[in-house]
């Protein structure tokens, strides 16, 4: 019996704490306060999900994953970052996913960054928020929604 009680303690350990750890870290990186650690509901993440449900008529869903290890990253001119968590946001389809985001958190939580993922460029969740091409899609998302709803 002790044998079986510590195997079901190393299965939670192996699951449960990495999956609590993904939920932190992009509950953090997502909300962009990262200045006391708050985990606040983000509201693109909301808008993205009720958009792709609509679109899709519920075929497909949002998806956000984070890699649990940080790992090394390079900057736009090959300068160390630092170690970053990646997180990978886009839709789940019955037969394959659908690319929106990639972002990268700071290992300390205390930076975010958005990978433009054709030019293999970083910029700031400040930078990001502010690009025409943000803009221009939140734009087309909220149309959508407004006319669907």
């Amino acid at each position: 019996m002790k044998k079986i009680n510590q195997m079901k303690r190393n299965y939670f350990i192996m699951t449960a704490v990495p999956i609590l750890m993904i939920f932190c870290i992009v509950g953090i990186a997502l909300s962009g306060d990262t200045s006391d650690g708050e985990i606040v509901e983000h509201e693109e993440l909301a808008v993205y999900s009720r958009f792709i449900s609509k679109k899709t008529e519920g075929k497909a869903f949002l998806i956000v994953e984070a890699k649990i290890e940080a790992e090394e990253l390079y900057g736009n001119d090959h300068e160390f970052l630092g170690n970053y968590y990646l997180i990978y946001v886009g839709e789940k389809w019955e037969d394959h996913r659908a690319n929106w985001y990639w972002f990268h958190v700071r290992e300390d939580l205390k930076e975010i960054l958005w990978c433009e993922i054709v030019e293999c460029e970083y910029y700031s969740l400040e930078e990001w928020r502010d690009s025409l091409q943000y803009r221009e899609q939140m734009e087309r998302i909220t149309e959508y929604l407004e006319e669907n709803e």
